[in-house]
């Protein structure tokens, strides 16, 4: 699969995942700064070192794969808030 493939369904499941949380990410930004954004990484980097040492995960709804994409969306979510910080 390519780059820009990927990327087109990162940003529509971030569409979706946004209609139902709102912008909770840049508030929790507004709030605690970067370290809520190392917070959710930790959180999802914790889920896939439980897939590495189990073989799966618990959570039947979401794969190794939709982990590794809401990493890639959250670093792409704090790259936006600092540099919207910065403005």
């Amino acid at each position: 699969m390519e780059f820009a493939k990927l990327t087109k369904q990162m940003l529509e499941t971030f569409k979706k995942k946004n209609a139902d949380y709102g912008d909770s990410t840049t508030q929790t930004f507004k709030e605690f700064g970067l370290t809520s954004y190392a917070i959710r990484l930790n959180d999802k980097l914790n889920r896939i070192k439980s897939f590495c040492k189990k073989g799966g995960l618990e959570v039947k709804d979401e794969s190794c794969i939709d982990t590794l994409m809401d990493m890639a969306s959250y670093c792409l979510l704090a790259v936006m808030d600092i540099k919207n910080q910065k403005e």
